[in-house]
Formats: C-alpha cells, structure tokens, sequence
C-alpha cells in the first residue's frame, strides 16, 4: 500500500463508474463526495 510512502502529498482519485474497494474502505462516502450536502450540492 502506497498509502504511507507518501512524502509530501498524495492525490486519490475516486471514479464512481469504477469503485476502487480501497477507497470505499478507507473514506466514508461523503468523504469520497457520494452524499449530498445540507445545500443539496455535492
């Protein structure tokens, strides 16, 4: 896992049309922008 390697930063990407099991696992799913918000934007 690459996770810790990370030096300075570190970019995730999560694709909705091909969720990536490790994502789903490490972020919740507003983290990941899955909920709406109170404003009913995402």
């Amino acid at each position: 896992m690459a996770w810790t390697r990370a030096r300075r930063s570190l970019t995730l990407v999560y694709d909705p049309n091909s969720p990536s099991q490790f994502l789903l696992e490490a972020f919740t799913s507003r983290e990941l922008g899955l909920e709406e918000t109170h404003s009913g934007r995402r």
